[in-house]
């Protein structure tokens, strides 16, 4: 479902981390962006998980789009959702821009769509 790669101290095969639902699933509570149920990892999450070190990350799509994202702390967060499967469609990943409120909830907006790989600089 996901790679992730470069800058990394923890991969699962030496030189990537790849991730499945489940293992993805792991690291993020339930919770909800507007109507629709997905957990979210935090990619500060996801790095310090890791062992991330880099300035920057570059998120690549199945349609080969990218969108680079700095490490350095901001107002607004970055997020990987996963959707809930339903039926027999898996869904696929997306990065989100937003943030979270009081309660922990995250309301933000679709930056990417169809996240297959990351890769830490």
């Amino acid at each position: 479902m996901l790679v992730v790669s470069g800058s990394i101290g923890r991969t699962t095969d030496g030189v990537a981390a790849l991730f499945d639902r489940a293992m993805l699933e792991a690291l993020a509570p339930p919770t909800a962006i507007g109507s629709e149920d997905a957990r979210v990892i935090p990619l500060e999450a996801l790095l310090a998980f890791l062992g991330g070190d880099g300035a920057r990350i570059e998120a690549r799509s199945l349609d080969d789009d990218r969108l680079v994202i700095p490490t350095e702390p901001s107002s607004s967060s970055f997020v990987l959702v996963v959707p809930r499967p339903s039926g027999d469609a898996e869904g696929t990943l997306s990065l989100a821009e937003g943030r979270f409120d009081d309660t922990g909830r995250f309301t933000g907006e679709a930056v990417l769509e169809r996240v297959v790989r990351l890769r830490i600089e």
